[in-house]
């Protein structure tokens, strides 16, 4: 049923981007990117292809892929949050009375 729903939404949002600009080769803005990337997350990648009516379907695929890499790399980091980088400085030690 998501899939469905994601293949319906993932063609309107090209139509929605394919009659903005008139352009063989439509620019993509970051919020295009994002939506179309969290639309292919839904899809199984062999489908893809086949939904690309006015995007690449490769870009559709980067998108996914870029998606899934960063998933994957927050869920396997070592840091539980992201710090600044650079020296941490002297570490604190508090005499023993």
């Amino acid at each position: 049923m998501r899939a469905v729903a994601a293949e319906s939404l993932l063609l309107k949002q090209q139509i929605i981007i394919g009659n903005r600009s008139r352009r063989r080769a439509p620019n993509l803005t970051s919020l295009d990117r994002f939506v179309l990337g969290i639309l292919t997350l839904f899809i199984k990648p062999r489908r893809i292809p086949k939904l690309s009516a006015i995007i690449k379907s490769s870009t559709l695929l980067k998108l996914h892929k870029a998606l899934v890499d960063r998933k994957y790399r927050i869920l396997f980091s070592s840091t539980g949050h992201r710090r600044k980088p650079g020296p941490k400085g002297p570490s604190v030690s508090f005499p023993i009375r």
